[in-house]
């Protein structure tokens, strides 16, 4: 991963090794700032944030669109004679519920100097994906249910998934799975909207909504280190399933 920006008279380069990031993953590489004007500069202060951001409006307006979730300084008090450059070290890891890169939103790297002044940094995509547990559950739903996915996004530290149901649910209209990574455990919400039915004596159409939320301990996700409760994960959805879908519902 690399990236370049220039906030004149200063280049700044980011490069990275990291690829392939989950949530949850470090990440490590080296900033530098390049003097390309003709005068001494400094001190100046070299930075690296993790961000967030709606990918249409950062494109639009900038990465001040973005909202830094975590600030890492990587050097102070740098001085740069003209031509000289100075790299710095930088790392930071994941938190287990970071943004994931989803249809809409993701997360972002911000890089340069004053990371609070627009025009003094640049930004990069950072493709994150989720971490083993969630993944699994939301492949569990998606397989076991014949659920097809029509979208993800990340909000307060929730993936987001839209489903379409299968045939078995023609009462569904939509169902939307919310999952929280978290280093206790996981938190899943489901979301139900079933399709329109007339209420007597309206003339609109309701709409009914259901909400069923579920918390599991991180002993109870994991079989092993890498062995995610597949089968844990199937019961606990199937039993929210048919809470809010029973038979005479379908």
């Amino acid at each position: 991963m690399k990236a370049l920006f220039f906030a004149r008279p200063i280049e700044y380069r980011l490069e990275s090794s990291a690829e392939n990031l989950l949530q949850g993953d470090s990440l490590q590489g080296t900033l530098t700032a390049a003097n390309r004007g003709s005068e001494p500069l400094g001190p100046l202060t070299l930075g690296v944030a993790l961000a967030f951001g709606q990918f249409k409006k950062v494109k639009d307006t900038g990465p001040g669109a973005c909202k830094a979730l975590e600030k890492i300084v990587a050097a102070e008090g740098v001085t740069l004679a003209p031509g000289q450059e100075h790299k710095a070290p930088w790392s930071l890891t994941l938190p287990p519920d970071s943004p994931v890169t989803g249809k809409n939103n993701g997360p972002f790297l911000l890089y340069g100097g004053d990371l609070s002044k627009v025009g003094d940094y640049g930004f990069i995509d950072l493709p994150v994906k989720p971490s083993l547990v969630p993944e699994t559950f939301l492949t569990v739903v998606e397989t076991r249910f014949s659920f097809e996915p029509r979208g993800m996004s990340w909000s307060g530290g929730f993936i987001q998934t839209t489903l379409k149901p299968s045939g078995a649910f023609p009462n569904l209209e939509e169902l939307g799975l919310g999952l929280h990574p978290h280093a206790e455990g996981l938190d899943v919400v489901f979301t139900f909207k079933l399709k329109a039915f007339q209420r007597p004596g309206s003339k609109a159409p309701a709409r009914k909504v259901v909400e069923i939320k579920r918390s599991l301990t991180q002993a109870e996700c994991l079989l092993g280190q890498n062995l995610p409760n597949r089968n844990l994960f199937h019961a606990i959805s199937k039993e929210v399933i048919d809470e809010a879908l029973p038979p005479g519902m379908r």
